[in-house]
């Protein structure tokens, strides 16, 4: 877990996680979501389509960025609000993937945080990059 708080946050302080898009993910979302479109199922089906294998499914990757705020920076009690991202590439079962993320802005004003992130694959091909907004929540004070 990393020590992150309004005090310390700097504009520019860096991040990195991996992440491992395995059988367990890829079958957890299906059962989850019940997203059974071929191109996430069928290797067959997605190499007719041109991909050199089934593709996962996108919003696992959002599930990644919620991991990074809500578990990596947990003692920060970051509260995600708006969330953006574009596919550049597709992720195969079993790429290993890094999340880099930066902070771009912060507002002293509710506490806000901008971050940008990118998701690389081993190959170090960038997979996606986006932004998500953050607001740091606060312990209300029990005695008045």
């Amino acid at each position: 877990m990393m020590k992150f708080s309004f005090d310390t946050a700097i504009i520019g302080m860096k991040f990195e996680l991996a992440f491992t898009v395995d059988s367990k993910i890829h079958q957890g979302f299906i059962d989850t979501f019940n997203d059974k479109n071929p191109i996430h199922l069928s290797d067959g089906f997605a190499e007719s389509v041109g991909y050199k294998g089934k593709v996962m499914h996108g919003n696992i990757l959002n599930g990644f960025i919620s991991y990074f705020v809500g578990e990596s920076l947990k003692e920060s009690q970051l509260t995600l609000i708006t969330q953006s991202i574009r596919y550049k590439n597709p992720v195969y079962l079993n790429n290993v993937l890094k999340l880099k993320v930066q902070v771009k802005d912060l507002s002293e004003a509710g506490r806000m945080y901008l971050f940008v992130f990118e998701f690389e694959n081993e190959n170090g091909q960038i997979v996606a990059d986006g932004k998500f907004q953050c607001y740091q929540m606060l312990k209300i004070n029990e005695n008045g």
